[in-house]
């Protein structure tokens, strides 16, 4: 939780120091790696618990399935862990992907499609927040 900072109300700290006593303290913690947090214990002793992002795992459509000839695919990935950028790419296979969506936005529009009825590009996503990327989603689309 290196990244975390910690804010102690004045009132605390004085009641720390001896100078008033303590009826209340209040603190916020704040770390961009954690989804949630939790309190526990009692008394003088409390342990706050960080819930740790993890990285995303997408799922990728393709809107229309089977497009027709020249017609764009617009495609979505539909993601856990709260990515907060996108990275979609296009190719002939997996090992050929070029990028063409880099974005903050959970969908990609094709806007080049192949000319001629029976080609297939396979289209992958990549999602990324805190923790990292996850693994790669691809969705194959062969126009009609």
């Amino acid at each position: 939780m290196a990244l975390g900072r910690w804010l102690a109300a004045a009132a605390a700290v004085w009641a720390l120091a001896g100078m008033v006593p303590a009826k209340a303290a209040t603190f916020s913690y704040e770390d961009p790696q954690c989804s949630d947090f939790s309190v526990t214990g009692s008394g003088p002793a409390y342990t706050l618990t960080c819930t740790l992002i993890s990285a995303p795992a997408c799922q990728l459509s393709a809107f229309p399935a089977k497009p027709a000839v020249g017609e764009q695919v617009t495609l979505v990935a539909s993601c856990t862990g709260a990515p907060f950028g996108w990275i979609f790419t296009k190719g002939s296979s997996l090992a050929t992907q070029a990028p063409i969506c880099g974005t903050t936005s959970s969908a990609c529009v094709e806007t080049n499609p192949p000319p001629s009825a029976g080609t297939t590009l396979i289209y992958t996503v990549l999602g990324g927040n805190a923790s990292g990327r996850g693994p790669v989603a691809a969705v194959s689309v062969t126009w009609q």
